[in-house]
């Protein structure tokens, strides 16, 4: 199965039309369009799922009506020899509730399950944020939650049967915390209301009430959650740019002792300074955004058995090479070395200069992704094979790169 990349899914919205008129800015509904959403998790995967979830069972819920299922009536124990314990789902119970109208909750599903792990990290980097999935259940024409609104913005796939999503939008600019709690609910009607059908997508940004009602009929969706990147994130990044400055390493007065208005505000002009000057930079946020690129934790990939062998090892030609971070393969040549330096979660790798065209063609490639025999065939002519097979096993090292079996 070929993996659904986020393209297809925002189809027809390409990456500058909704980043440019719906990222942060409204809600949008995206018809199913035959979107083959259903082959990212099937009823038999989510049983398969739920049979052997035992060792990360807390991830698993009961919501009925806003009230939580104790976990003591659907979750079994049993005792080992060593005194230790096992806990399963009761399968028969998690059905009983779920026809008394609760919904099923796995949290982080995408750490369970690999093609939602895969859409996941596709995200992330189309997106440039973390990325966290769960999975909701449902039989009943019963909520499992009140109106709210999250502190991230929300893209839902409809993966099986329908429900029916209420959109209000916003009554805050404040989305400090997502406590909806001590904040006014919307007086007004939705502003959309309607039916997800299987294959539809929606997406609501940050601070947008909803609701959910489930029709009387089994149904699955994925709630992908965009960790946002805010202003405060920036400023934090932007003092500790500045906080090794000599001039700010200077004693404070003493907190008890009684300073002159005059003294205080040289203190406090001293700091302003120096956050100015860096802010002041016109390349200061490119910096900030190569610096999150850079210091970005991927999701952990493993190429066994070749990442074991500390000798070069020639990848199977119908397999398909994986980058993990296209932005970290673009390099920096050092100068007088004859070196180029590739950075990635905050460590540096150093290769011939000559292999900057290797690089260009890994990051430029459709999807992140190209073949390992399109790869050998393009560059046969510059390269010899064992050249190659040192540089694909470096990248697979350093877990730069991984190898698939299909593509991506």
């Amino acid at each position: 199965m070929r993996a659904l990349d986020v393209d297809s899914i925002l189809h027809p919205f390409t990456r500058e039309q909704f980043f440019a008129t719906v990222l942060g800015r409204t809600f949008v509904h995206i018809p199913s369009q035959n979107k083959p959403l259903a082959d990212i998790l099937s009823w038999p995967d989510l049983n398969s799922i739920l049979r052997n979830v035992y060792p990360l069972v807390s991830r698993v819920r009961l919501v009925n009506n806003c009230q939580d299922v104790s976990p003591s009536d659907y979750i079994k124990q049993i005792s080992l020899r060593d005194g230790s314990t096992k806990e399963f789902l009761s399968a028969p119970a998690v059905a009983q509730f779920m026809r008394q109208g609760a919904t099923l909750i796995v949290g982080s599903i995408d750490r369970l399950h690999n093609p939602i792990s895969m859409l996941a990290e596709h995200l992330e980097q189309y997106f440039g944020t973390y990325v966290n999935v769960n999975l909701y259940v449902s039989y009943r024409r019963v909520s499992a939650f009140d109106i709210h609104w999250d502190d991230h913005d929300v893209i839902v796939l409809q993966l099986s049967g329908s429900k029916v999503w209420n959109i209000y939008g916003k009554t805050t600019s404040s989305l400090v915390s997502n406590n909806n709690y001590d904040e006014p609910r919307p007086s007004s009607e939705p502003l959309w209301s309607a039916d997800i059908n299987e294959g539809d997508v929606l997406y609501i940004p940050r601070g947008w009430w909803h609701s959910v009602l489930p029709n009387d009929e089994p149904a699955i969706h994925l709630t992908f959650g965009l960790t946002p990147v805010t202003g405060q994130d920036f400023l934090r990044w932007a003092t500790d740019q500045v906080i090794d400055t000599e001039s700010l390493t200077v004693d404070l007065p003493p907190c008890f002792e009684e300073v002159t208005e005059p003294t205080s505000l040289d203190y406090v002009r001293m700091i302003q300074s120096n956050m100015e000057n860096m802010l002041s930079q016109a390349t200061v946020y490119r910096t900030y955004q190569n610096w999150r690129a850079l210091m970005f934790q991927h999701r952990p990939t493993f190429t066994f058995p070749l990442a074991l062998t500390s000798t070069n090892m020639s990848p199977a030609r119908d397999q398909f090479i994986r980058v993990i971070s296209p932005m970290s393969l673009k390099g920096e040549q050092l100068p007088g070395t004859g070196e180029l330096e590739i950075r990635f979660e905050g460590r540096g790798f150093r290769f011939n200069e000559c292999t900057q065209v290797l690089f260009d063609t890994l990051c430029t490639s459709e999807s992140s992704c190209v073949s390992v025999a399109e790869f050998y065939k393009t560059f046969s002519s510059k390269f010899g094979e064992e050249e190659l097979d040192s540089f694909v096993s470096d990248l697979i090292h350093y877990g730069l790169i991984w190898l698939s079996p299909e593509p991506c």
